[in-house]
């Protein structure tokens, strides 16, 4: 995955931010201090279907905790740490029928 992507989402875990059918614009990160807290990211782990969530803290390690905007969303501990390289891209833009909105 390089440069910039456009998805589609699956699922309710990231509702009311992004709804299943919504589109977003992707871009892979550039550098390590590319994501921050409160970034919505696409995650994948070995054996495991892509992921879309927020990051809600860094932790020393330099891992990562994630959680879904929806509250019926997988709990963080269910999720566990994320390290740098299972994250895929960062969403930057929500496409909707009137425009764009950033994340």
């Amino acid at each position: 995955m390089f440069g910039l992507h456009i998805l589609k989402i699956k699922g309710q875990s990231m509702v009311p931010t992004l709804h299943c059918g919504d589109f977003i614009l992707t871009k892979v990160a550039a550098t390590r201090r590319f994501y921050e807290v409160r970034d919505i990211v696409i995650i994948k782990r070995l054996g495991e279907a892509m992921m879309i969530k927020r990051i809600v803290c860094r932790n020393s390690d330099g891992s990562y905790k994630l959680a879904g905007d929806n509250v019926d969303s997988i709990p963080k501990v269910d999720i566990g740490n994320v390290q740098q390289q299972q994250i895929v891209a960062k969403a930057i833009i929500k496409l909707t029928p009137t425009g764009l909105c950033f994340l």
